[in-house]
């Protein structure tokens, strides 16, 4: 009788994917623990199609969904154990015009913190970044707000000591329980 392999494989949710720079971030984790016999799915999202073909190009084992995140489900966030996020930063930049919540491009922001705040098994590790302002527009509030409510402990880290590579001034909201990471 041959063995079966029970080990839990590892969901990883990468929301406003862009063409990959969180999963860049991450892809030497992502490699370790594929050389440590870790099971890891990740379902990249953007709903840019030239993204798409960037992302494709620079990860083809885990092609991106070219879909709006308003149409993702529960179950796409129910027990993931990584979810990483760098929404759209034109609502809290100053190019932008600063319109926070108001802004049409904030909308699947919302829908994120409004499907977080209702899931009964949330992500387990969240790693979000934007630009300097969000911390402190009102959508920044809100998802403190809906991380505390679900019991997340979390860091804001301004862009000189995100522990992940940037070249703008960022704001980066880290809640790891369980990842280690050797920087």
């Amino acid at each position: 009788m041959a063995s079966r392999d029970v080990r839990q494989v590892r969901r990883v949710l990468e929301l406003y994917a862009g063409i990959g720079g969180m999963h860049f971030a991450l892809d030497e984790y992502f490699k370790s623990a594929d050389e440590a016999g870790e099971k890891i799915s990740i379902m990249a999202v953007d709903i840019n199609p030239s993204a798409k073909l960037v992302y494709d190009a620079n990860f083809p084992s885990a092609p991106l969904r070219q879909i709006d995140i308003r149409a993702l489900k529960d179950a796409h966030f129910d027990g993931v154990w990584l979810m990483t996020l760098s929404p759209p930063c034109q609502p809290f930049s100053r190019n932008g015009n600063v319109l926070d919540v108001e802004d049409a491009r904030c909308e699947s922001f919302l829908f994120v913190l409004a499907m977080l705040a209702r899931l009964t098994n949330p992500p387990e590790n969240i790693i979000m970044e934007n630009v300097k302002g969000f911390e402190t527009s009102e959508a920044c509030r809100q998802m403190r707000d809906v991380l505390r409510k679900q019991g997340y402990r979390f860091k804001v880290f301004r862009g000189a000591v995100c522990p992940f590579p940037l070249s703008r001034k960022s704001r980066c909201v880290l809640r790891l329980q369980s990842l280690q990471f050797c920087l």
